[in-house]
Order: C-alpha cells, then structure tokens, then sequence
C-alpha cells in the first residue's frame, strides 16, 4: 500500500493555557499541503522501517504508529516499512506525525483490520498530539492537546511559500512550549470565528479563501460567509523569536522576497507566506536571499488527495 503523509500549517493555533497533565489546551485549525513524505507499506516476517534507504531509529513515529495499531487490532504485524523525506525535520510542519498517520491507514487497508475511523482515532492519539489530524487530513479544528479533530469543508486552494531555517533542535517541542509566557495564552475565539466562517461558506455553497491583503499589520483574511475573518493567530509568534536563532531574519528574508505578511508553522520554525497564484509564489521563491534556509512552494491540499491509499 502506498500513500503520502502530508506536511501541515496552521491557520490559527492558540494556546489555551496549561493543563493539570502537563500538556497545553490548544484551539487550531490546521491545513494539510502538498509538501509530502511519500510512504509505503507491504507485509513481511518482521516488522523493519527504512527511512531513504537507512535504518530507522527505534522511536520514530511510525514504528510506534505500527505496534499501537498491533495492540487495537490484537495481531502481532511484520511489515516493511519506507519513506522517502521530504518534509524537514522538526520544522513545525508535523512530518513525523503524518508519518504515523499514513501508517495507520495503510495497515488499516492492508491487513484488512476494518477498524472504524473512531477507532483508528483512539490509536493515533496514543500514538501523538498532532496524528489524528493526518488521519482526515484537508481542513479540520484541532482541540484538547491536539487529539481532538474535527474535520471542516476544505478551503479553496491557496499557494504558500514556506522558508524553514536553522538546524535540527533536539527538544524542540519542550522548549518552545517552555517559553511561552501568561501573555502568550488565547482565549481561542479567533479560531472560533474562523471555524464559524469557514462552515458558513460551506451552507452557502462556496469555498473559504484566503486571500493575502498586502499589509504587514493585517495580512492575511479568510473571505468566507459573504465576509472577512483574520486568520493565522498563533501562540508561539513571539516565543519563537527567543527560541530559534535567526527567526527575525528568516521574516525578513521572505518580506523582502514579496509576501504580504509572515506567519508561523505549528510552534515554528518554519515561516510561510501567502500568494496570490503558483506563479507568484515561485517568484517569491526565487527572490528569497540565499542561504536563509530551504525553501518550499506548496498548495494546500484537500482531504481526498492527502488521504488516499493506493496498492
């Protein structure tokens, strides 16, 4: 079975504040796109990952989604496992995540387990806050500690441009969670109105667009429902600064280049901007000052095309 595990944004991310278990609450409405991993999974003797030809390392993602998919199901699965990177690592875009997810449904399909999407859910959220998004992939609201997916109308397609700089930080998750401050914490009405217009559209028969306003005070809109609503709130903007080395001048870098407005992938450190057409974000790319980092174009993706199995 072959799939792709799609890298994601998030149009909104707030963090609500931290929980007695130790975890945050967060409020997201997260987007796959086009940046991909591709996956592929067939049955053997024993249960082997290779990540681009290499060995895997015992804690990576899939591997866990493969044994946590063994218990649910009650069978002890072998399989060959490959994927093929694309998605940086640790970049605030969920590869590994989406790694796992892409695992889950196509040893779903390949073992013939039948276990219903709630089910496979319960697994991926043992598994990973982020894994239950890439089960459903597209649009979807993202609540409690991520685990929590709802999936929303797929907003009409959108061409990013998305700069990932800096190195590979171990612990990154912890640290950036560790600096957030009491005035990093949202109340997640902006996801809340976004979430609302986006289902309007959905009831008057359109598709949400984001639409890049050229303005870097108020950049990016999400025209739905017959009006606008401001998008790409995200908890980590300011922490970021404090945690990546180089974040400033990476929004420097893609400003410079042409976007209306930067924003921030996940909890960073990847910046994306919005373009008006595929054209204009490979110009964008082009102009991006050497040596900021790597630098992706991509479009969102909807919920049919990151989802999809093939044998």
């Amino acid at each position: 079975m072959r799939t792709v595990a799609a890298a994601k944004i998030n149009w909104t991310l707030e963090v609500l504040g931290r929980r007695k278990d130790g975890y945050h609450e967060i409020r997201s409405v997260m987007q796959t796109i086009d940046l991909c991993d591709d996956v592929s999974v067939e049955p053997a003797a024993e249960l082997r990952l290779e990540v681009d030809g290499q060995a895997g390392d015992e804690d990576d993602l899939a591997l866990v989604a493969v044994r946590a998919f063994a218990a649910a199901s009650g069978r002890d699965l072998g399989a060959t496992i490959r994927i093929r990177k694309r998605i940086p690592i640790a970049s605030g875009l969920g590869g590994g995540s989406s790694d796992a997810g892409a695992v889950l449904r196509c040893l779903n399909r390949l073992h013939g387990v039948g276990l219903s999407e709630e089910e496979l859910c319960s697994v991926a959220a043992m598994i990973g806050s982020d894994v239950t998004f890439f089960l459903t992939g597209g649009t979807g609201l993202a609540e409690g500690r991520g685990e929590r997916v709802t999936a929303l109308p797929d907003v009409a397609e959108t061409w990013l441009v998305l700069l990932t700089h800096g190195e590979t930080m171990a612990g990154k998750t912890k640290r950036t969670y560790g600096a957030l401050s009491d005035g990093d914490f949202r109340d997640g009405s902006a996801t809340g109105r976004l979430v609302e217009a986006i289902r309007e559209s959905e009831v008057r028969g359109q598709r949400p667009e984001v639409g890049d306003q050229r303005s870097a005070i108020k950049g990016h809109q999400l025209r739905a429902g017959g009006g606008s609503v401001d998008v790409f709130e995200n908890s980590f903007e300011r922490a970021a600064n404090d945690v990546f080395e180089g974040h400033a001048d990476a929004v420097a870098a893609l400003m410079t280049a042409g976007v209306g407005a930067t924003w921030l992938a996940g909890a960073g450190p990847t910046v994306f901007g919005v373009a008006e057409s595929e054209d204009e974000a490979r110009g964008i790319a082009g102009r991006v000052r050497e040596g900021m980092g790597v630098v992706h174009v991509a479009r969102t993706l909807p919920r049919a095309e990151a989802t999809v199995v093939r044998d």
